[in-house]
């Protein structure tokens, strides 16, 4: 009876050393995801919550809240309901975790323009500076005077950063709304709704893959591309989101493809915005397919 008494006890043991692992797990996902969001874009990034599943082969995430740079409002910058993925466990255990789909689901973004900058300005210089472009200027001072950011986490080149690297086969978000907020009535205030944006191969073009940060800013990229082309938004920020989209690299430098038609994302393209379409065809490979 004695070896029954020892089994249990190691049952026990395991079970117990289970149950905390997938403890810690879920704060570890949730401090790695929160690190991300502010190396890529240099703002404070929270989550709610995060669930990992060893057993099961899952992970769930909700309440993603990206803050603005300073100056810009308390609102968010990003906002994410909640995402979801499903992956074999053992695939954990490797430098490159392979993800057959990712989905996001419920996405809210803020952009914030004033007669002395915008939020999405700042935020992407900061992205810029993150992806390794060699441009590195100034920040860009909010209508308040202040330089955005101030205070606020720096970005860094991701290309010394050592971590988990993902290739993800499908990234599928969904349900988007891109609000477009002026400061002092520069002009009406518009949302732009996207139903669904969906990338492939994104990290195919390094053995390495990409990392959570990387990612990060791809899903940024992604949406401000979809918004930037849309016959609801002001062409003052038009013209400002697809000239700093143009020295960007996370989607291209990534592999990463956007398919489905464009103009079925945003409800139609105007007449005026066939030269930066063809910009981003070239710049985004798969682009309109």
């Amino acid at each position: 009876m004695k070896w029954i008494r020892r089994l249990f006890l190691v049952v026990l043991l395991f079970a117990g050393l289970l149950v905390a692992g997938m403890f810690f797990a879920d704060s570890l996902a949730e401090a790695g995801i929160e690190a991300a969001g502010a190396q890529a874009l240099g703002v404070k990034t929270a989550v709610e919550a995060c669930d990992v599943g060893f057993l099961s082969g899952t992970f769930a995430m909700r309440g993603l809240r990206v803050a603005n740079p300073e100056g810009f409002g308390d609102a968010a910058f990003l906002a994410l309901a909640d995402a979801s993925v499903a992956v074999s466990g053992w695939t954990l255990m490797s430098d490159t975790i392979e993800l057959p789909s990712l989905t996001l689901n419920g996405i809210r973004v803020n952009l914030v323009h004033g007669v002395g900058g915008s939020n999405y300005g700042a935020l992407m210089k900061n992205l810029e500076k993150f992806q390794g472009s060699g441009s590195q200027p100034a920040p860009e001072a909010p209508a308040g005077g202040a330089a955005p950011g101030e205070g606020e986490p720096s970005s860094v080149d991701a290309s010394d950063e050592e971590g988990k690297r993902f290739v993800i086969r499908r990234l599928l978000v969904e349900d988007v709304v891109v609000n477009v907020v002026p400061l002092k009535e520069l002009f009406t205030e518009v949302s732009i709704p996207i139903d669904r944006i969906e990338l492939k191969d994104v990290g195919s073009d390094s053995d390495k893959g990409v990392l959570l940060a990387d990612v990060a800013g791809i899903v940024v990229e992604a949406i401000l591309s979809r918004a930037s082309v849309s016959s609801a938004l002001p062409a003052v920020v038009g013209d400002a989101l697809q000239g700093q989209l143009g020295q960007l690299s996370g989607l291209s430098g990534a592999g990463a493809k956007m398919l489905d038609d464009l103009g079925k994302q945003i409800g139609g393209v105007p007449s005026g915005v066939g030269d930066a379409l063809k910009g981003l065809t070239k710049r985004l490979p798969g682009l309109g397919k």
